[in-house]
């Protein structure tokens, strides 16, 4: 029965019971998805630890042998991967010991989770899709790869960093505020039959008013 009960835990921690309803409608085509905006710090790279494992930058040519190592664990093909970086969006794989073992992307034109497009400034940039091999979890690894796109986006000349985390996702909000991560706003989407779409915003967070106040202090 142990096993049974620390598998348990583990589905109540990785994914709470309000999101797998949501999961299960989105299958019947009813999407109802809160979700909060986020504004990422830099900052923390300068707290790196010394090691770090090796970066590469994700190319049409290396895309399918860096993606080759996640084939276990993931469905994605290097059309997908090449397709992405025909739109213009940058890619980081994570390598330690000749393997991929994280990746990471990043859009410089615009960001669009659940069908709202905004579009980014000169020096803006938006971070998706950050995923470490299960082999790996728990090192800090996540945080490495955010700071190897962090490093990548100012050498270009990108000084602010948006991202999305879904409102009921608790370890990615948690992890988000250990990288010292900004709320923005509370925002719900709506779609129905992939037909009809909506986008709320239902807050603005008072971390923005706040951090406002405070930079404006002499």
């Amino acid at each position: 029965m142990f096993p049974f009960f620390q598998n348990l835990r583990q589905k109540l921690y990785d994914r709470s019971i309000a999101h797998s309803v949501s999961i299960r409608l989105s299958r019947l085509g009813i999407g109802v998805s809160p979700y909060i905006i986020y504004r990422e710090d830099s900052s923390s790279i300068n707290e790196c630890p010394p090691f770090e494992p090796s970066i590469e930058r994700v190319t049409l040519e290396n895309c399918e042998r860096l993606l080759s190592d996640f084939a276990s664990e993931l469905q994605v093909s290097p059309d997908a991967w090449r397709r992405q970086l025909q739109e213009g969006k940058i890619a980081l794989v994570m390598r330690l010991r000749d393997e991929s073992v994280g990746y990471t992307w990043a859009t410089l034109r615009y960001y669009a989770p659940y069908h709202r497009r905004t579009e980014l400034g000169p020096k803006q940039a938006y971070l998706t899709d950050t995923y470490i091999a299960k082999r790996v979890r728990n090192q800090g690894m996540a945080t490495l790869m955010r700071h190897a796109m962090y490093r990548e986006l100012l050498r270009r000349g990108r000084t602010e960093f948006f991202s999305v985390s879904d409102f009921l996702n608790t370890p990615a909000k948690n992890w988000k505020r250990r990288m010292n991560a900004m709320r923005l706003e509370l925002r719900l989407a709506l779609h129905l039959f992939h037909r009809w779409h909506a986008d709320i915003r239902l807050r603005a967070y008072a971390d923005v008013a706040r951090h406002d106040a405070e930079s404006a202090v002499p």
